[in-house]
């Protein structure tokens, strides 16, 4: 109980403190994460793959400051809130990524290419990871978020036909990768 002896020695309530984050003092919130980082990290680690593990801390707190009027003090602890937010980020994690991979998976499937892929969750992350970010930016604009080729080339600022140009150039990479088309 980290954040009792911490009250102890005379810091402010977790609910003092989310008061003060609330009121636009950010740098409240490094006390909640000295607080309860540990907490939130061996849930995380539970519940989240190994690797997502820090990144869902870190967005754990970082959502603290968006939905820090959200807490009601039900104890004197807000330790069960962020491993609730926690979960949620979890949660949101897991479906973003299934509809991330729905959407890798269709790269370049289209009637008259024949080739039907069916590739582990794993492969289809690190095959993303591996392509420099303009590419990666490119991927997740058109085929995670939908975007037409026109808002693809508004948002990026480039001719449409540049942006068709360079999809089809990174998702024949892509299946490159995957082992999924070799010509």
């Amino acid at each position: 109980m980290r954040a009792l002896s911490r009250k102890e020695e005379g810091g402010p309530s977790d609910a003092v403190v989310l008061q003060a984050i609330i009121a636009g003092e950010t740098e409240s919130l490094g006390l909640l994460f000295d607080r309860y980082a540990q907490d939130v990290m061996r849930y995380a680690r539970r519940l989240a793959p190994h690797e997502d593990a820090d990144d869902v801390v870190q967005e754990t707190f970082m959502r603290v400051l968006q939905i820090a009027r959200s807490y009601e003090p039900r104890s004197s602890s807000a330790r069960a809130w962020l491993i609730g937010v926690c979960h949620a980020v979890i949660r949101e994690r897991r479906r973003s990524f299934a509809r991330f991979r729905r959407a890798i998976s269709n790269f370049g499937r289209e009637p008259r290419d024949g080739v039907v892929r069916q590739e582990p969750s794993g492969d289809v992350a690190r095959a993303l990871a591996l392509l420099p970010e303009e590419k990666r930016a490119l991927v997740v604009m058109a085929d995670v978020l939908g975007f037409s080729t026109r808002e693809v080339s508004e948002a990026l600022g480039v001719p449409e036909g540049t942006v068709g140009s360079r999809l089809h150039h990174v998702r024949k990479e892509l299946r490159a990768t995957l082992g999924g088309d070799h010509g």
